[in-house]
């Protein structure tokens, strides 16, 4: 989902499913069969790579900013904000093109309670 000038992502958005809006359009009608069960489970390999991809929000690895920075021209955003990899706090990636937001603060995980606010002045991680 993209709100004002980020994109909202589950854990990584990469190039190839963001060249150009008909792509875009494309990959958003497929979840829409994916999330209404047309596509069965996970028979699309496009829809798998989306959900799950961690290119961006692992701890694992340095996400690639040339790469992040070709999504965000893409998409038209200044950042990326995602979710799927679990962190102590909210941290940030390639000068805040990349917002890792998951601090696992569901009860089941017992991590730490924060959110990210995006302001017209600045995006600031707050924690209780």
């Amino acid at each position: 989902m993209i709100a004002g000038d980020s994109a909202f992502v589950h854990g990584g958005l990469l190039p190839q499913y963001v060249s150009s809006p008909a792509d875009i359009d494309d990959m958003n009608a497929r979840w829409s069969q994916f999330a209404r069960g047309e596509l069965g489970a996970y028979t699309d390999e496009d829809i798998y790579e989306t959900m799950w991809d961690r290119s961006f929000s692992d701890s694992d690895v340095d996400p690639d900013c040339a790469t992040l920075a070709t999504v965000r021209t893409s998409l038209g955003v200044s950042r990326m904000v995602v979710g799927h990899s679990r962190w102590t706090h909210i941290n940030n990636a390639c000068d805040g093109m990349v917002w890792r937001i998951d601090t696992g603060m569901s009860e089941y995980y017992g991590g730490n309670i924060e959110v990210l606010e995006i302001s017209e002045l600045a995006v600031t991680p707050l924690a209780e």
